[in-house]
C-alpha cells in the first residue's frame, strides 16, 4: 500500500474539500443540489489520527535501522562454546539476535563445530540456541551429585566422566556470563531499550487510531477507502496474512484488499 500523508489526502479527498468549503454543515450534511454528501467529520477526525501515527511508527522504525547501523560493528556474535540447536529462529526466545531484536543466521561453512556436511549443505545459513547462564547453572549443578557405580572400577569411571562435564560446563558458564554482560552493557550504552518503547508506543497509538476509524461510519466513498486503508495495517497488517488464508476472515481480508484495488489507495 503506498504511503499515506496529509497533503496527498487532501488532494486525493473531495470529501475532505467539500468539508473545508461549508465549515458549518453537520456530520451527514448533503450540500445545497444534493448531488454530493460530505464525509463525517469524526471519521475524517479518526483519519487524521492515523495518518499522524502512521508516520510517528515510521518515524520510530527509521530510528531503530539508524541505532542497528550505528552499533552493528560493535555488537558480539556468540562465542562456538555456548552455541546450542540450529534453526531455532521460529520457537524459542534464547535464538541470538542482534541489538534490535532481530534473528541472526551464521554461515554454517564457517562455523568451528563438528556439523555434518550434509547439514551445512542443506542450511548454509542457520539460526543457533544461545546458551544463558541460567541453563548452564543448571546443568552444573546436575552434574554435581555424587556419582555412583556398581563397581569400584565403574565408579571410577562415572567420577571421571562427572568431572570432565563439569569442567566443560564451568568454561561455557564463564563464557556466557562474559558474553550476555557485553550484550547488556551495550543495549545500555545504545539506548536501544528507549527506542523500543517509543517504537510499542507507535504500535498501540496505530492500532487505537485503526480502531476509531474503523468504529466511525462512512457516508462516501473516500470514507470506505479511508476505513479499508486502516484496516489493512491494523495489528502490524494482518490483513495481508489473512489473505492467503481460508475461512470467514480470508474471504474478508480478501475482500478488502481487492475493493482497495478497484476504488483505489489512498
Amino acid at each position: 500500500m503506498s504511503n499515506i500523508t496529509r497533503r496527498n489526502l487532501l488532494k486525493q479527498s473531495p470529501a475532505v474539500l467539500a468539508l473545508t468549503a461549508i465549515p458549518t454543515a453537520g456530520a451527514g450534511a448533503v450540500p445545497c443540489g444534493g448531488s454530493t454528501q460530505s464525509e463525517n467529520r469524526d471519521l475524517l477526525a479518526a483519519y487524521e489520527r492515523f495518518i499522524s501515527a502512521r508516520e510517528e511508527l515510521a518515524a520510530a522504525n527509521d530510528a531503530l535501522e539508524w541505532l542497528v547501523d550505528e552499533w552493528r560493528h560493535r555488537w558480539p556474535l556468540a562465542p562456538e562454546e555456548i552455541l546450542g540447536c540450529a534453526n531455532v529462529d521460529e520457537y524459542t526466545k534464547e535464538a541470538e539476535r542482534d541489538i534490535a531484536g532481530n534473528v541472526i543466521f551464521r554461515k554454517t561453512a564457517y562455523l568451528r563445530q563438528n556439523l555434518k556436511r550434509d547439514f551445512v549443505e542443506k542450511h548454509p545459513h542457520t539460526c543457533f540456541q544461545v546458551y544463558p547462564p541460567e541453563f548452564l547453572q543448571e546443568v552444573i549443578e546436575r552434574w554435581e551429585r555424587p556419582r555412583t557405580g556398581k563397581t569400584e572400577k565403574a565408579l571410577a569411571r562415572n567420577i571421571a566422566e562427572q568431572r570432565k562435564v563439569l569442567s566443560e560446563y564451568r568454561h561455557k558458564l564463564r563464557i556466557s556470563e562474559q558474553y550476555h554482560a557485553e550484550v547488556a552493557r551495550l543495549r545500555m550504552a545504545s539506548g536501544v531499550e528507549s527506542v523500543n518503547q517509543r517504537l510499542k508506543a507507535s504500535r498501540e497509538a496505530l492500532n487505537r487510531a485503526c480502531v476509531d476509524v474503523s468504529n466511525e461510519p462512512a457516508f462516501t466513498v473516500e470514507g470506505l477507502r479511508m476505513k479499508a486503508a486502516a484496516l489493512m495495517v491494523q495489528d502490524d497488517g494482518m490483513a495481508p496474512y489473512l489473505c492467503k488464508k481460508g475461512g470467514a476472515l480470508g474471504a474478508m481480508a480478501r475482500f478488502i484488499d481487492e475493493a482497495l484495488n478497484v476504488i483505489g489507495r489512498p
